[in-house]
């Protein structure tokens, strides 16, 4: 691996930050817009007694996010891909719906706030006094 952006999903890698610490983990993600390599490291050693509280709270998986603009060296150490297999998060249609009506609900309420032909310091004005008083409303007229 001589770039540092050259990162294969599931490939284990030994990496050197350039603040000369060594991260050993498999690609777990890699997003080259945003310069971010995520590995998926070996859990923190736990103290004597609490492996079993790692395991009910589902510990199982550490990450490490690294800037590849401050990865001084990476390599191969096994190349042999190993996809991480983690279900996907199920989704509540009915909490989605009721997220979108509200959000629409307040961007109407919101849109009714916007006064026609008014200065920026009325609007302003007007703005603050929503915040303070509850029932503010304005009046149409075009």
């Amino acid at each position: 691996m001589s770039k540092p952006h050259e990162f294969t999903l599931g490939v284990e890698v030994e990496v050197v930050t350039s603040a000369q610490e060594t991260v050993c983990g498999r690609v777990f993600a890699h997003d080259s817009t945003s310069q971010v390599v995520v590995l998926s490291v070996a859990p923190p050693a736990s103290p004597s007694g609490s492996e079993d509280v790692l395991q009910q709270r589902g510990d199982r998986h550490s990450y490490r996010l690294l800037n590849t603009s401050a990865i001084a060296s990476a390599r191969v150490v096994d190349a042999t891909v190993q996809v991480e297999d983690l279900p996907a998060p199920t989704l509540n249609a009915e909490q989605i719906d009721r997220r979108e009506a509200i959000a629409v609900r307040q961007a109407y309420e919101e849109s009714q706030r916007i006064g026609i032909n008014v200065t920026l310091e009325a609007q302003q004005l007007f703005n603050q006094l929503c915040k303070t008083y509850v029932n503010v409303a304005c009046s149409r007229v075009g």
